[in-house]
């Protein structure tokens, strides 16, 4: 590319970065919250707005997340290539630099925790396990690990693990988990 075509296009940089801040400000709008909105051009599968930009260090073209290249613009720096960016107004759509800050990945995970986000965050890793092995179960299967001796549930069903079975009928017992099985559909 050549240097003045490169200049007109990508006329802002910032850490190691180039791209159009004129043409990124003509796509975001604010909404009735306060937060910034990308309205216009390409939006990441979780609903963050996308800006295309030159990277100086890979020498490429790439697309990049409009929250965390405004974070960079007001803060030129102080963001580390491990950091995540947190959305302290709790919207994930918005890129206004006042509402975003920096922080590690379990940092933003505990914000989501607390603010009831994400249901993933909520849980603790022992729920998740619970919940994945739920999901190959049929109902009445669970209620067999819930009712039944482990002996009885492997002569019905020889193929499933039997420290599934330990594992889901300890839960049950305990009332740690799966409480929806008491109820009738």
């Amino acid at each position: 590319m050549r240097p003045e075509l490169f200049r007109s296009r990508y006329p802002d940089t910032v850490d190691g970065l180039y791209f159009n801040l004129a043409r990124l400000q003509g796509r975001i709008e604010e909404q009735a919250s306060g937060c910034w909105y990308v309205v216009r051009g390409g939006l990441h599968r979780q609903g963050y707005g996308m800006v295309h930009v030159f990277d100086r260090t890979n020498r490429s073209h790439r697309m990049y997340t409009a929250h965390r290249l405004m974070y960079q613009i007001a803060n030129p720096g102080r963001l580390r290539p491990n950091q995540d960016i947190i959305h302290l107004c709790n919207d994930g759509r918005c890129c206004r630099p006042d509402h975003l800050g920096a922080g590690s990945t379990s940092e933003m995970t505990q914000r989501a925790r607390e603010h009831q986000r994400r249901e993933w965050a909520k849980l603790g890793i022992t729920q998740v396990r619970q919940r994945r092995r739920a999901y190959k179960y049929t109902v009445e299967q669970m209620r067999a690990f819930r009712d039944w001796p482990i002996a009885a549930v492997q002569a019905r069903w020889p193929d499933i693990p039997t420290q599934d079975i330990r594992g889901i009928s300890k839960a049950i017992r305990e009332g740690r988990a799966y409480q929806w099985l008491d109820q009738e559909p």
